[in-house]
Formats: structure tokens, C-alpha cells, sequence
């Protein structure tokens, strides 16, 4: 850059000493030659000038120049005074100008090497512009390496995560799976277990059938006996009786008799006293034997529900045969014989104490027909609880235990409850809570009328995923978005919502012990 200045400030200078030089030869040729001279010396300092106003970066070589202007001033300046004298002094001049020209040869190797300076800096600039352009270039390569870089470890650790989420995934499956065959195991061990209470229970039925015929016929026989030995204590009473007449007349007869007539008549008066002591003893057994024959003969005749037994004398809460459909095969049910008024038909029955517990996670089938031990956990039927609900209305009691505060029992009512046919889902009508309950509205707040029934292998509910499958539940039920309550779940997850009247809760409260009970709506009206 320094050289094309300096070559573009020496070119007109070169210029102004050779018109300088001519000047100095033609001196004598007159005033006006002077005066173009003058001009030629004045339009190059206002290039130079302009050239200094252009070129101030280069402060060397604009003094240097200044300073060569300045002795070429000064020489004009001279000369322009110089009269006739100028003649003489030529030979001075031309030496002056030869040392000027030495100077100008002296510039312009300066100049020479400025310009060589010039074009190597130039080449090198070009060498540089290109070495950052290719730098610039490969910056951008490797930001771009970079940037794909950076996606690509993104893509994988998005790679790794889904080969982490299928890797638990999997892991969860085959814990399921592992669990699946775990229950179905348990399952298969429980339903061996099953048939093998069933067949014992099937062995005492028959052997309480047996006894209960054999109490019978002793309890007739023993009523006969009690008959023969009533009508020969009352005939030993008609007999002391006349004895005491005939005493009272003897003694009316002997008042004056000495005292031993009168212990005599103390003593048999004692006779009588035990005497019908002993009658009413004879009679109070008399009556309960009565009552137990007309209990044992109740629970052996099979009626539609709970509440037909009650109307037909039963009182006793217990295990009994009933018949929801009067053409179909008996089951047994517990009867709550004594709970407000009675006539209790329990359809599921749950108590974390039984052990080994009951398994509720059935198929549909199970859940239609019966499963369980009406004494301690069972599940009688959704197709028995349609029969028992059709054509009568019937009210609904759910009844639980704290599982943590046992003396904590709460009860919930419903008026109305209906299950509809296995065409239908088995779809479930309740409502009408009931503001007396000591225990929230679990049923209706959960949406559950109107609600099919599912299980593990029929999905009826309306959430994404089947509740009967989940670990909180695993029971058949009539499930919305799950369930408030978990009647039919596993004995550690059996809990309900809603355990004060009008307060959901924010956790769920575990039971001891729940039952589902219905009666007719019109009990204690009895049919035929």
C-alpha cells in the first residue's frame, strides 16, 4: 500500500521537475514563460495538496515529499526573482537539477523497492485472504460437523432412552407375564383347593343334612317323650293337688294336731314348689327344641332370597340354600338375619383375616355363576343377582370395617338397585343414597349406574385401559374410569373413597372387612 502511494505522489512530482528543468534552461526566454512556469507550480501544489489530504496514513513519505516541495519552492521562488543574473547561474542550475534527477533516481529505487514491497505484501494479503477464506470455510464445515454432531447425539440419546423405555417395558412384561403365571399357579392350586372344599363341604352338607334328619328324629321322639312326661306331670299335679285338698280339709280337721302336722303340710307344699319348677324346665326345652326343628327344616328348604326365609321363620344369620331362579340349581348364601330388621341377601362378602384368602381374579364365567365360601369370602353370581333384583325392586347396604380402627363401622343405603341381563353386560342401576348413611355415597359419585359389568378377559369399562387388569383392582366390577371402591380387589388393596359422608378423602381409606347386601324394597311384606 506504502508503494502505490509513493508511486502515485512521484509520477506528477517527476512531472513538476522536468518542467522545473525546462524552466531553468528557457529561463531567458522571457517573463512569460515564467508565468506558465508559475501556473505548472501552483496546479501542482494543490495536487499535492490534494494528494496530502488523500494520503495522510502514509506520514513518511507525504513528509519526505513535503520536504522536496518545500526545496522546489524555494528554487522557483528564486528564480522568479532571479533577473538577468539568472543567465550566469545555469551551470549552477544544472547542477542543481542533476542533483535533483540523483535525488528523483534516489526515490524512485526507493520507489522500485516500495512497489516490490508492495506486491509482496500484496501477495501475501492475497495469501492471507485466502488462508482465512479457506479457515472461514473449514469453520463453517466444522460448525456444521458440529451441529450434526450435536443431532446425532441427540438422535441417539433419544435412541437410548426408547431402548431404555422398551428395555423397562419389556422388563414390566415379563414381571406380568411372571405374575400371570404366579396367579395362574396360585389359581390353579386355589381351584384344586376349591374343588376340595367344595367336595368337604358337599361331605358336611350332607353329613349336617344327615344330622339335622337324625336331631329331627330324636327331637320328635324327644317331643313325644316331653308329651308323655308333661301329661305325667300334670297328672302328678292334679294328683298333688287333690293330695293338698284332702291335706287343707285334714288340716282344717287336725288344727289342733301337734306340729308335726304342720311340718307335714310344709313339706309337701316344698314337693309342689319343685314339682313345677321342673314342669316349666320340661316346657322351656319343650319350646326350644320346637324352634330348633323349625330352624333346621327352614334352612333346608331352599326360597328365592334371603328375606322369603325370613318370612318363613328364620332368624339365625348363617349360611342357607337359596334359589334366585326358581327353576334353577341352588346356591348358598350368608343371610344377615339380624341387621336392620333382617332379610339380608349378601351377594359379595370380603374379610382380610380369611386364610388363605379367596382369589377374585376370575374370567367372566366365574364372575357369572359363583365362586368362594359363603362363610368367609365368596361372590354369589352376577347372573343370580339379575335374578334376585327382577322384577322386584330392591334396596341396596353396603356395610365395612376399618381395617386399622376395627370398632370403626360404617354403613352406606341405597334404595334402588337393579342388575340387567347378561345381554345387556349385566348393566347396573343404583341410586337414591341415602343422607342417614354413616358412610359417603361411593356408588353414585363414581357414575357407576348404567355401567357394564367387566372382568380380567372382558373389557366393558371406559377407560384407556382395562381396570379389571390393573394391580390396585384385578376383580370383576362394574367399572367406569376404575372404581371409588375396590371391593373385588386384592386383600391388600381392599379400600374405598368416600369414607365420611360427603368427603372424598384424599387418601384411600383399607377395610376389614366389606359386604354387599340387597332386600326387596316392600320387606317386610311377605308373598306366598
Amino acid at each position: 500500500m506504502v508503494g502505490k502511494v509513493m508511486s502515485a505522489c512521484l509520477l506528477p512530482l517527476l512531472c513538476v521537475l522536468v518542467g522545473w528543468s525546462a524552466a531553468f534552461t528557457e529561463a531567458t526566454m522571457g517573463h512569460t514563460e515564467e508565468l506558465d512556469l508559475t501556473h505548472n507550480v501552483i496546479f501542482n501544489q494543490i495536487a499535492l495538496q490534494q494528494l496530502q489530504e488523500e494520503q495522510r496514513g502514509v506520514e513518511e513519505g507525504v513528509k519526505s515529499m513535503l520536504m522536496v516541495m518545500a526545496n522546489l519552492t524555494d528554487l522557483v521562488s528564486t528564480h522568479l526573482t532571479l533577473d538577468d543574473r539568472y543567465t550566469q547561474g545555469v551551470k549552477e542550475r544544472e547542477n542543481a537539477t542533476r542533483r535533483l534527477l540523483d535525488t528523483l533516481d534516489q526515490l524512485e529505487c526507493v520507489n522500485k523497492a516500495h512497489q516490490a514491497d508492495n506486491l509482496k505484501l500484496e501477495e501475501e494479503n492475497t495469501r492471507l485472504n485466502t488462508a482465512i477464506h479457506l479457515l472461514e470455510e473449514d469453520n463453517r464445515k466444522t460448525k456444521n460437523e458440529v451441529q450434526l454432531a450435536q443431532e446425532e447425539i441427540v438422535l441417539l440419546k433419544s435412541q437410548i432412552r426408547q431402548v431404555e423405555e422398551d428395555s423397562r417395558l419389556v422388563k414390566e412384561e415379563i414381571r406380568q407375564v411372571e405374575e400371570d403365571s404366579r396367579l395362574v399357579k396360585e389359581e390353579n392350586r386355589k381351584t384344586k383347593n376349591d374343588v376340595r372344599l367344595s367336595e368337604e363341604a358337599n361331605r358336611h352338607l350332607m353329613a349336617d343334612i344327615r344330622q339335622m334328619e337324625e336331631d329331627s328324629r330324636q327331637a320328635k321322639a324327644r317331643n313325644r317323650q316331653l308329651e308323655l312326661a308333661e301329661t305325667q306331670a300334670q297328672e302328678r299335679v292334679m294328683t298333688a293337688l287333690t293330695r293338698i285338698t284332702e291335706l287343707e280339709r285334714e288340716t282344717q280337721q287336725l288344727r289342733d294336731m301337734n306340729n308335726n302336722t304342720a311340718g307335714e303340710k310344709s313339706l309337701v307344699q316344698e314337693l309342689l314348689s319343685v314339682m313345677a319348677e321342673k314342669s316349666r324346665l320340661r316346657e322351656e326345652e319343650h319350646e326350644k327344641c320346637k324352634r330348633n326343628v323349625s330352624e333346621l327344616t327352614t334352612r333346608v328348604t331352599t326360597a328365592k332370597d334371603c328375606a322369603e326365609l325370613y318370612c318363613r321363620g328364620a332368624r339365625l344369620d348363617g349360611v342357607y340354600f337359596i334359589k334366585p331362579d326358581r327353576e334353577g340349581r341352588p346356591v348358598s348364601s350368608w343371610c344377615d338375619m339380624t341387621t336392620d330388621g333382617g332379610g339380608w341377601t349378601v351377594f359379595v362378602q370380603r374379610d382380610t383375616r380369611v386364610v388363605p384368602a379367596v382369589n377374585f381374579r376370575r374370567d367372566w364365567e366365574a364372575y357369572k355363576t359363583s365362586f368362594g365360601n359363603a362363610s368367609t369370602e365368596y361372590w354369589l353370581g352376577t347372573e343370580a343377582v339379575h335374578q334376585l333384583t327382577q322384577p322386584l325392586p330392591q334396596t341396596l347396604r353396603l356395610a365395612a370395617t376399618n381395617r386399622y380402627q376395627q370398632d370403626d363401622h360404617r354403613w352406606a343405603l341405597w334404595s334402588t338397585f337393579s342388575v340387567a341381563s347378561e345381554s345387556t353386560g349385566y348393566e347396573l342401576l343404583v341410586d337414591g343414597y341415602q343422607e342417614e348413611s354413616t358412610m359417603g355415597d361411593v356408588l353414585v359419585h363414581g357414575n357407576f349406574s348404567g355401567m357394564k359389568f367387566s372382568t380380567i378377559d372382558r373389557d366393558n369399562d371406559l377407560g384407556s385401559r382395562s381396570c379389571a387388569q390393573l394391580p390396585t383392582y384385578q376383580g370383576g366390577w362394574w367399572y367406569r374410569d376404575c372404581s371409588n371402591v375396590g371391593t373385588t380387589a386384592l386383600q391388600s388393596n381392599l379400600a374405598t373413597l368416600y369414607w365420611t359422608p360427603g368427603v372424598r378423602g384424599s387418601y384411600w381409606e383399607h377395610l376389614q372387612q366389606i359386604q354387599m347386601m340387597i332386600r326387596p324394597q316392600n320387606f317386610p311384606t311377605c308373598h306366598e
